[in-house]
C-alpha cells in the first residue's frame, strides 16, 4: 500500500523525468496520467497481479484518437491476476488502490471497461460498486465491452 507521500514522490520523479526529456516544458497533468500498480507476495516477491490507472475518456462517442470535448477521467485498465492467485482478493486490493490514487488525483469517479463475456470480472466490479454506463458500440471493436464507473466517497 502506497502512502500519499509515496504517490506524490513518484509523481514528482515522473515530472522531473518529463522535464528532462522535454527541456523543462511540462504540462500540469504530467505525473497524473499513468501509474502501474503491482501486487506481489511479501515473502517471495512473486508477482500476483497488476493494474494500470491513467487518464482517459471512456465515455467518448468515438474511441481515440478521434478528438472529443469530454473531460478525462480516472480509468483502470490492464487489470490482471496470475492464475495461481485468483479468488484471493488480489483484484479487490488492486481496485482499492486504484480508487485511492483516483482520490489523490482529485477525481470523484473511477471508470473501466470489461469484456462482455468476462462474467467473473463483471461480478467483481459490480460487487465493488461499479455501475454499467453503456455497452460500447460494435464499431469500437471486438471483443465488445461494457463501460462501468464507480462514484467514490471521500471516506473510503
Amino acid at each position: 500500500r502506497l502512502s500519499k507521500e509515496e504517490v506524490l514522490a513518484m509523481e514528482e520523479r515522473m515530472r522531473a523525468a518529463m522535464r528532462a526529456e522535454q527541456g523543462g516544458a511540462v504540462k500540469r497533468a504530467v505525473g497524473r496520467e499513468f501509474l502501474c500498480l503491482v501486487a506481489e507476495e511479501e515473502e517471495t516477491g512473486v508477482l500476483m497481479g497488476s493494474a494500470t490507472i491513467s487518464l482517459s475518456v471512456p465515455d467518448a462517442m468515438f474511441p481515440a484518437p478521434i478528438p472529443t470535448s469530454k473531460e478525462p477521467k480516472a480509468y483502470v485498465s490492464n487489470m490482471v491476476v496470475d492464475n495461481n492467485h485468483r479468488r484471493q482478493g488480489v483484484a479487490s486490493r488492486l481496485l482499492g488502490q486504484c480508487e485511492r490514487v483516483s482520490r489523490l488525483w482529485s477525481y470523484s469517479q473511477l471508470w473501466l471497461h470489461v469484456d462482455l463475456l468476462n462474467d467473473a470480472a463483471k461480478d467483481l466490479y459490480t460487487a465493488r460498486g461499479f455501475e454499467l454506463v453503456r455497452q460500447d458500440p460494435w464499431w469500437f471493436g471486438i471483443p465488445q465491452r461494457n463501460v462501468m464507473k464507480k462514484t467514490l466517497t471521500s471516506d473510503k
